[in-house]
């Protein structure tokens, strides 16, 4: 499984996962499990790469080789 960081807001997470969008969907999923929900700000989409947290970035780049952007309301239904 490959390491992805996924971003939103102020949601910061580093997870294994087989794909993008299933690390996305993990990392939500541990946050509603372990209770940390209530002092999560999303934005409106999700960030999900394997190199860093892009606001992290000496300049805040998207690189959409690299980067894959999720709509808030697809990772959500994907936990129903």
């Amino acid at each position: 499984m490959a390491k992805y960081y996924v971003e939103s807001g102020n949601f910061h997470v580093v997870i294994e996962s087989t794909s993008s969008f299933n690390a996305c969907v993990k990392a939500v999923r541990t946050a509603i499990d372990t209770g940390v929900k209530n002092s999560i700000d999303l934005d409106a989409t999700f960030l999900v790469n394997e190199t860093g947290f892009p606001s992290e970035r000496e300049t805040f780049v998207i690189n959409s080789c690299d980067e894959k952007v999720y709509d808030i309301e697809t990772v959500f239904e994907a936990l129903n």
